[in-house]
């Protein structure tokens, strides 16, 4: 999923056909190549981390009225996201967040075969991250090296989906 750069970051996976029309899927997401990880990871004052470090590993479900092969789809998606993001990275105001996520999205679009070996899924994502169990904000440079701060809300997220692929 290249457009995952512009997004949330970009993700590998595999998918599956138990019966022909729904598909299993699994995948892993880099988010810290992702531009849109930078922007919702803002810090209280609206500064962006300089760094992120994060994966997520995740599962889909597909349901093809016809055929996995191509055509209309829609399912859903589940994602556990973990990562740390780096704010003043390398100023005595330094300090890290973090925090891992369960994500739970509703997807669809439309699959085209582009041969019998290639296929284009473009579609869109909808859902929401939900927070497991954020890290006291640490302060490396600080005496204390800690801080308590508010726990973070539930993110609502949508994407534009586009996915390269070959059948096997």
């Amino acid at each position: 999923m290249p457009l995952g750069f512009l997004e949330f970051g970009p993700v590998l996976g595999a998918e599956f056909a138990p019966v022909p029309n729904l598909s299993v899927g699994f995948h892993v997401r880099i988010e810290s190549l992702g531009l849109l990880s930078y922007v919702i990871t803002e810090n209280g004052d609206g500064y962006e981390p300089n760094t992120i470090n994060g994966m997520g590993i995740g599962a889909d479900v597909n349901f093809y009225p016809q055929t996995v092969r191509k055509g209309f789809y829609f399912g859903g998606l589940l994602e556990y996201l973990w990562g740390t993001a780096t704010y003043n990275q390398g100023d005595v105001d330094e300090y890290r967040n973090t925090t891992s996520f369960l994500a739970a999205a509703f997807d669809g679009g439309y699959k085209f075969s582009l041969s019998r070996s290639f296929y284009l899924r473009i579609g869109g994502t909808l859902g929401a991250a939900f927070p497991l169990d954020e890290q006291p904000t640490v302060h490396p440079n600080a005496p204390n090296n800690t801080s308590n701060y508010n726990q973070s809300n539930v993110t609502v997220f949508g994407m534009i989906d586009l996915a390269i692929g070959v059948t096997f």
